[in-house]
């Protein structure tokens, strides 16, 4: 399995989130566009477990210690985003909480990412 396909995803979702943040700050709400966001994300992190077990061929990639911290991060910034929604609601405080951590992760989760591909 090549990498541009995890790449692009994490990438687009990484964009997306970007965006996001602004709207936030804007206090806009763009369902739609998180629903992009969420569906990216779950690809994105899908597919970079796929590449970390192999390629289709049957060659075993290397996986290293950053691959798998970075799908870690990743996953902790899914369950924040996902569990946000519910904790956001309690006030606009805790909505700046959960956006900061989820944003964090995601940051930290990509940047490994991209040093665990600069070292494959």
């Amino acid at each position: 399995m090549t990498v541009l396909p995890v790449l692009g995803m994490l990438t687009a979702s990484l964009l997306l989130g970007l965006y996001l943040v602004l709207a936030f700050l804007r206090r806009e709400r763009k369902s739609v566009i998180i629903g992009v966001h969420l569906l990216l994300g779950m690809g994105g992190l899908e597919l970079l477990i796929m590449l970390m077990r192999g390629t289709p061929a049957g060659a075993p990639e290397s996986t290293g210690q950053l691959g798998i911290a970075a799908a870690a991060l990743f996953g902790i910034a899914m369950f924040t985003g996902l569990t946000g929604a519910m904790i956001a609601r309690r006030s606009a405080m805790s909505a700046n909480i959960v956006v900061a951590t989820h944003s964090s992760f995601g940051a930290a989760g990509f940047v490994l990412f991209l040093l665990w591909l600069a070292n494959m």
